[in-house]
């Protein structure tokens, strides 16, 4: 048999020459193609011609007359918005869509979390179209869904889920969600279920790594959480539009969230081009509406807190936390306030890194001390002087030590009436702690 050396290599050329135009071709198309999208870009932002068909899902071009409006699947978007705000998580709103009969925007059939976040996050949802272009947002551009203040307060839902600490999920709706820790070690409190009683406990301690946390009735916290409302004035839960100072706080806290974003992105470009003035220009006028916006959320945090002052029972009369709708009420409101629990000896209640007050339980009985003075040396119970007012305003949150000598304090104030602790009221199911078991004698 002959082998053609010549015929070989002939088709080896032709070969190389048939991939060399094919190369050519396709980078034609794709220089063709960036060509149209910057064509499209350009239209979009001087007259906001439509920007094709691959849109949301929720939006349809009217090919006749050149604009988007809303289709059927919208009605799930403004679902997801309104669940969200409601407390619920991405895997709770997926659950409710499914059991309501939302129809999905692909071949589907359930709905999943990672779709229900996609929509969280499309500012499509309040009609704005972000091109690829790198350049600013174009808003106005879609029909809405939501206003920008519900999708900045779904922001901050969302935010405040992914990065806080979320503690296990009860049977029905856990009040503490993502509220409370193990004054010891600063890790998660789950709950778990002891003979007849449920308690919560330190996720270290189940392994054994946390040696200095304690375990204590989840009904009893529940009476010390209806506490602390009384001390925080929680007016606006029992006011007769609860939600709304929530939804405005919620939303201006979204805002600073985006524009904090914002400012970072023009404080890199700062550094990268520090002689163009547009970029100081960006970053001041940033930093002024970020001072702008946390004034804002501190008055409406002031708003929150603010009212007629509460009593007791009055308190345990307007709030039911047997209702579940009111435990996901009262959960967001704790949080639209930043509060932690840190639980020891007793429950020292922190609103956004800063001790308030001290709450613990003796006798069945609860009590408290206000926490307004600089706490830099700990304090032993017995040292405590009488009517003293320890801090949270000025130094950081006690120590473990200095926490429990503080709850031992109102602990003993509770036992022999001192002043400087504030009773403030009973457990609903008394918990039997201080009493003995008399045995009778044979």
């Amino acid at each position: 048999m002959r082998f053609d050396h010549n015929s070989t290599a002939i088709d080896l050329l032709q070969a190389i020459l048939h991939m060399d135009n094919a190369h050519k071709e396709s980078a034609r198309k794709s220089d063709l193609g960036k060509g149209e999208w910057e064509t499209r870009f350009r239209l979009a932002r001087e007259t906001k011609r439509h920007i094709g068909n691959r849109v949301s899902n929720w939006l349809t071009l009217d090919k006749q007359a050149g604009t988007y409006y809303l289709n059927e699947h919208a009605f799930a978007v403004g679902r997801i918005f309104e669940l969200c705000l409601d407390g619920l998580g991405s895997t709770a709103i997926s659950q409710t869509l499914n059991a309501e009969g939302y129809r999905t925007f692909n071949k589907g059939k359930r709905w999943g979390t990672t779709a229900v976040l996609t929509i969280l996050k499309n500012r499509a949802a309040i009609g704005e179209l972000a091109l690829k272009d790198g350049g600013e947002p174009i808003p106005d551009y879609f029909p809405a869904v939501v206003s920008v203040e519900t999708f900045d307060a779904a922001k901050n839902m969302v935010t405040v889920r992914q990065t806080g600490k979320i503690t296990k999920q009860s049977a029905d709706f856990n009040v503490w969600r993502k509220l409370v820790v193990c004054g010891a070690c600063g890790s998660n409190m789950h709950i778990i279920q002891r003979t007849k009683f449920r308690y919560l406990m330190c996720a270290n301690r189940r392994y054994g790594a946390c040696e200095g946390s304690k375990n204590v009735r989840l009904d009893e916290s529940e009476d010390v959480l209806m506490a602390m409302l009384l001390h925080l004035d929680a007016l606006s839960l029992v006011m007769p539009d609860p939600d709304k100072l929530n939804r405005e706080l919620q939303a201006a806290e979204g805002r600073l969230l985006t524009e904090r974003e914002k400012l970072a992105i023009w404080t890199e470009q700062l550094k990268l081009h520090p002689t163009v003035p547009t970029y100081h220009d960006l970053v001041i006028e940033s930093s002024g509406r970020i001072k702008a916006l946390q004034a804002d959320i501190e008055r409406l945090t002031g708003e929150l807190t603010g009212g007629e002052k509460l009593s007791w029972s009055e308190i345990r009369a307007r709030i039911d936390l047997t209702d579940k709708p009111t435990r996901r009420r009262v959960n967001a409101f704790l949080h639209r306030l930043g509060v932690q629990v840190r639980i020891s000896e007793g429950y020292l209640l922190v609103q956004r890194d800063v001790a308030v007050a001290m709450f613990a339980v003796e006798k069945n009985r609860i009590g408290y001390i206000a926490l307004d003075n600089d706490m830099s040396e700990p304090w032993e119970p017995e040292e405590m002087p009488e009517g003293l007012v320890l801090t949270g305003g000025v130094g950081e949150a006690p120590k473990l030590q200095q926490a429990n000598a503080i709850a031992a304090g109102v602990k003993k104030r509770l036992r022999t009436g001192g002043i400087g602790g504030s009773a403030v009221g009973t457990l609903t199911v008394p918990n039997g702690r201080g009493t003995r078991r008399i045995t009778k004698s044979t």
